[in-house]
């Protein structure tokens, strides 16, 4: 697949997903997340590049919309979840029921897989399924074993014409982590400090700007 084939594909979902969050939208950009499991007050300081929070429970809602940015809520517990919460995105393992969702939220679907990377036709079926269930975005996260195993997710993203989320696990899932927004991955998860951190081989935000400024200047 050229790049040509890429960047058209790429365009095309983010002009799909642009009508919710059309200000974040910059092509092969997407969104930069910061993912808040405990203390989210010390989010006060969150730097102004952060587009989006992904809260761990309903209770850190309300101070998180302090900060006037859109919120996801990662789900853990169905019983938690209420039509009534102000989030705008609600994210529901694939194995969860999903038939709660709180008004006007879009809905994020999710396959984690922590031991190994599927193949590729593994993982448009998985997609496939997520879309039956009605998902508005897919997210494919998976381990990578082998260097090699990065180039699965980025392969999804450029052949689907899904809004997506996709990237691998672990030290040797970072490049996936960095080139996902180039092939059209939505959101990225970017600790703003190490303290924040909530999966293996996340890049904290100084290195991860670093490191975007660096492939913008191509």
């Amino acid at each position: 697949m050229g790049i040509e084939e890429i960047q058209s594909k790429t365009y095309y979902k983010i002009k799909l997903f642009d009508h919710h969050h059309k200000r974040f939208c910059n092509k092969f950009k997407g969104m930069i997340c910061a993912s808040v499991k405990k203390n989210p007050e010390k989010l006060a300081d969150l730097p102004k590049q952060y587009d989006i929070v992904e809260v761990w429970g309903p209770s850190f809602v309300p101070l998180i919309r302090l900060l006037q940015k859109p919120v996801i809520l990662k789900v853990a517990d169905c019983d938690l979840v209420d039509e009534n919460l102000n989030v705008d995105y609600i994210d529901y393992d694939i194995s969860m029921d999903v038939s709660v969702r709180p008004k006007g939220a879009k809905l994020i679907i999710s396959y984690h897989n922590p031991d190994h990377t599927p193949s590729l036709n593994e993982l448009h079926g998985i997609v496939r399924d997520m879309l039956a269930m009605g998902a508005d975005i897919c997210k494919i996260v998976t381990k990578a074993v082998t260097v090699e195993d990065n180039l699965i997710p980025l392969r999804l993203l450029a052949e689907s014409k899904t809004p997506m989320i996709a990237f691998c696990l672990g030290e040797k899932g970072r490049i996936s982590r960095i080139m996902a927004p180039q092939f059209g991955s939505l959101i990225s998860y970017v600790p703003p400090t190490a303290d924040f951190v909530t999966a293996e081989g996340q890049i904290v935000f100084d290195e991860w700007m670093k490191i975007q400024k660096m492939l913008a200047r191509g």
